[in-house]
């Protein structure tokens, strides 16, 4: 997927003709599905915790009544998480296969994991796990600048008034 691409078609949309589908369970995060071309994107704005380096983001479902981490055969072939502090922002666009071979998205194989913490290349975590979550994440991240963001926050607002 084609950062720039996709922004410049987020950007030439009128904000009430954004085509959205709004995942409740995941509204904390903004949690939507998102058209684009041919596929869906799945889009999330992770959080900052005070007390861990990184943001934290929410990935499940409900199935059969129970809380459940998303399936490897989901119909969105990326997940684009928005990811800001004071001074910087950016987005990290995972294509699915990599979050199956990650762990995060489970498979025939693997669990999957309902929630996960994002390391922008701004941060410096300390603990060798962070560090090497860091190392793959950051393959995927991509820095923004003030246009792109301004795109994406009007993006986020657009979910949360969609959702009152």
């Amino acid at each position: 997927m084609e950062l720039n691409r996709w922004l410049c078609e987020l950007e030439n949309q009128k904000t009430d003709e954004y085509c959205i589908d709004l995942e409740e369970q995941n509204k904390e995060y903004s949690g939507a599905m998102i058209p684009f071309e041919q596929d869906w994107i799945r889009f999330r704005k992770a959080k900052i915790t005070p007390k861990k380096i990184g943001q934290f983001v929410a990935f499940w479902e409900k199935k059969a009544g129970k809380n459940s981490p998303y399936f490897s055969d989901t119909k969105a072939s990326f997940t684009v998480i928005y990811v800001e502090n004071k001074e910087q922002s950016g987005v990290f666009i995972f294509p699915k296969k990599v979050l199956v071979e990650q762990g995060v998205l489970s498979s025939s194989t693997k669990k999957g994991k309902m929630a996960i913490r994002v390391y922008p290349s701004w941060d410096a975590p300390t603990s060798k796990q962070a560090q090497q979550t860091q190392k793959w994440q950051v393959q995927y991240f991509y820095q923004l600048n003030e246009q792109q963001n301004d795109t994406l926050q009007k993006l986020d607002h657009c979910i949360t008034k969609m959702r009152t």
